[in-house]
């Protein structure tokens, strides 16, 4: 489900990558260990802007749900 949702967004609707290279993406994250979509944000981030595309998008897939989790718990 989140490889069409990142399909959609990056490339329909923002056209920051191609349908092909989006597929190669997908296979490079899927072969790494961790989540999918952590992964996906590091290759796309990686591909767009190099270390601070890396930083930017595992801090924007990591933060919220470690603060709506950190949220219910309290």
């Amino acid at each position: 489900m989140i490889v069409s949702l990142m399909k959609k967004k990056f490339v329909d609707e923002l056209h920051w990558i191609e349908e092909k290279e989006m597929l190669d993406l997908v296979a490079i994250a899927q072969s790494s260990p961790g989540p999918i979509a952590v992964n996906g944000a590091i290759v796309v981030g990686y591909k767009l802007a190099g270390l601070t595309g890396v930083l930017c998008s595992v801090i924007a897939t990591v933060i919220p749900p470690f603060v709506i989790l950190s949220a219910i718990l309290v």
